[in-house]
């Protein structure tokens, strides 16, 4: 993956993640809508990453201007609602986000088998007894 320079964002995110922890760098993986991203909790702020396009920082205005499709293309609207988008993310709402990439890739290809394993997952992902 990592060679071939392929992969999604969430499944390059959790990765790069794992190595900034590893090398003692905090972040978090943010559940942003339509792209998964990554912050960097620094002692002079925080840094949002976009790990799926070479690792790039992204600044508030692009931040807001990905959030503009989902605020009714209203900008200040968007502004409004950044903060609460870039909470982070559980790794329980990571593992359910990449699974539901799963489940539509796999009803997509009509492969139901895999479809039913993933269905299977969610729920166990689901039940708060868990």
């Amino acid at each position: 993956m990592i060679e071939r320079r392929l992969g999604i964002p969430i499944s390059l995110s959790v990765l790069y993640i794992e190595i900034a922890e590893q090398v003692g760098l905090p972040a978090s993986g943010i559940g942003f809508p339509g792209h998964f991203l990554v912050r960097h909790d620094l002692p002079d702020g925080a840094l949002v990453v976009d790990v799926f396009a070479g690792a790039r920082v992204l600044s508030q205005e692009e931040l807001e201007y990905r959030l503009l499709p989902y605020a009714a293309g209203d900008r200040g609207q968007a502004s409004r609602l950044l903060p609460a988008q870039l909470a982070a993310a559980t790794p329980r709402a990571i593992l359910a986000r990449m699974l539901r990439n799963l489940r539509a890739i796999h009803a997509e290809r009509g492969d139901a088998a895999r479809l039913e394993a993933v269905e299977r997952r969610l729920a166990v992902l689901a039940d708060p007894l868990r």
